[in-house]
């Protein structure tokens, strides 16, 4: 009987725990197999397991019984797809907006200056921000992409122009 987590995200890994009982003698030996084929060096009671698929164990008692578990499959999920929007700058006396464009929709942005996926030029101060954006999926795995946010000093009107326009000194 083999117990641990049967799926986890890329990048992780799920301990495997072999609950065996020797019978009439002693445990002297566990061998771990993924897919059929013996795992090199894995002879614990425990393996850590970094790849997807069947894995059984081989338990051997002092009588020289040999027995192996019933499969226990693995599964690993792949991190989602994350896509951040371009980096862009704002004036510094911009009002706070709601930070979009990253995908897919419903995670998380955070950094200097956001609060509740809301980016407040006033509170960051003038500079460039390193701001990231976080996706979990249906799965429970995360991934995250990052963007720059750059405040720029406070709007002056651009005269000569037609019609006026704003813009922030660099």
């Amino acid at each position: 009987n083999i117990t641990g987590t049967n799926s986890f995200c890329t990048g992780e890994s799920t301990l495997l725990t072999a609950n065996s009982a020797s019978g009439s003698g002693t445990i002297t030996g566990h061998q771990w197999n993924l897919d059929g084929t013996p795992v090199g060096g894995a002879t614990a009671n425990n393996y850590t397991a970094t790849a997807p698929g069947s894995y059984t164990v081989t338990v051997t008692n002092s009588h020289g019984c040999v027995f192996t578990s019933s499969p226990f499959v693995v599964t690993v999920n792949p991190l989602p797809v994350v896509d951040c929007p371009a980096n862009y700058s704002v004036c510094i006396n911009a009002a706070p907006f709601l930070l979009t464009g990253a995908t897919p929709a419903g995670g998380i942005y955070t950094g200097n200056g956001v609060s509740g996926n809301n980016f407040d030029p006033a509170a960051a101060g003038i500079g460039d921000y390193l701001i990231s954006y976080t996706y979990t999926d249906g799965s429970n795995c995360t991934n995250t992409c990052t963007f720059i946010v750059s405040v720029k000093v406070a709007t002056v009107e651009v005269s000569g122009t037609t019609p006026p326009t704003n813009d922030c000194y660099p």
